[in-house]
């Protein structure tokens, strides 16, 4: 994943929350993690709340070639 869409997303919302979730993701961010997902879910989901819809779509859009293995907890 390119962390580049984090580093723009904390220029262009400054947001605290929207910072710390963004920095978690720079360092960590597996498909494979539950946590990792939830973490990339609820950016996108400050971003949206904080007026910023583009760029939460640009969150989610990682997920959208994803193939779903039955893991639920993912």
């Amino acid at each position: 994943m390119d962390t580049q869409i984090f580093e723009q997303i904390m220029d262009q919302c400054p947001k605290k929350k929207v910072v710390s979730l963004c920095k978690k993701l720079m360092k960590k961010c597996s498909f494979k993690s539950g946590a990792d997902i939830q973490n990339l879910s609820h950016l996108a989901y400050w971003l949206y709340v904080h007026g910023e819809p583009e760029l939460s779509l640009k969150c989610i859009s990682f997920t959208h070639d994803l193939v779903f293995d039955q893991n639920y907890n993912v």
